[in-house]
């Protein structure tokens, strides 16, 4: 399959880019076996495992100008790898009862072994997990969490070196109450840990934090 290459996708990413100078799209080889299906009617799982191969891959590298003429570093630039492999894992696995409980789990594993053009897989991140919880406690009172670690990408660093991110834990938890037909109530608590961790290099994530507000139903 192909991942179309335009400015909005690549932003969607990484929020960070600097203006591209061309747009490529990238062609996506997959050979792989797996498994799906559920489990007494409320269990459902998939898994598969095989090898990847990215054509015209877009990675995300940190732009330190060039001699004579500095810059920061807080700008990402674009490099096109032009071939990279991969052996991945996925896994997906929950268990939905209605609207009343659903807990869902998923692992992603790339496990890259050769780059054609570039001498690491700046931007992308090898190994994510995340898991979401949504409960209905009582009649109009929904409990909602979400849990994901990923494991920290390579970035490049002023000084021409390469380095890892963090490898951080991030949970989410929160209420959302039915007040009527039209109007829900929420809150929510973010990092609860508190880390502090870069998803792009330069960049902290918010530590911990309380969103609320009011949500409005349209329809009748």
């Amino acid at each position: 399959h192909y991942d179309k290459g335009s400015y909005k996708r690549f932003a969607s990413i990484n929020p960070y880019l600097a203006q591209p100078a061309q747009l490529l799209n990238t062609r996506v080889n997959e050979t792989f076996g797996g498994i799906k299906g559920t489990f007494l009617e409320h269990f459902f799982y998939n898994a598969k495992v095989g090898l990847v191969q990215f054509y015209n891959m877009p990675l995300f590298v940190n732009d330190y100008g060039a001699p004579g003429f500095p810059l920061a570093g807080n700008r990402f630039s674009i490099r096109n790898e032009e071939k990279l492999n991969a052996f991945q894992m996925h896994g997906e696995v929950g268990v939905v009862q209605a609207e009343d409980f659903s807990l869902t789990g998923r692992f992603n594993w790339l496990l890259f072994n050769k780059q054609k053009t570039e001498p690491q897989p700046w931007g992308i991140t090898p190994r994510e997990f995340s898991a979401a919880l949504r409960w209905r406690v009582l009649k109009d009172l929904w409990f909602k969490s979400d849990l994901f670690f990923f494991e920290g990408a390579k970035y490049l660093k002023s000084d021409g070196g390469v380095d890892t991110g963090r490898h951080p834990v991030d949970l989410s938890a929160g209420l959302e109450f039915k007040i009527t037909k039209q109007f829900n109530l929420w809150a929510q608590a973010n990092n609860v840990f508190n880390n502090k961790y870069q998803r792009w290099n330069q960049y902290d994530v918010y530590g911990f934090n309380i969103l609320g507000g009011i949500i409005y139903n349209f329809s009748k």
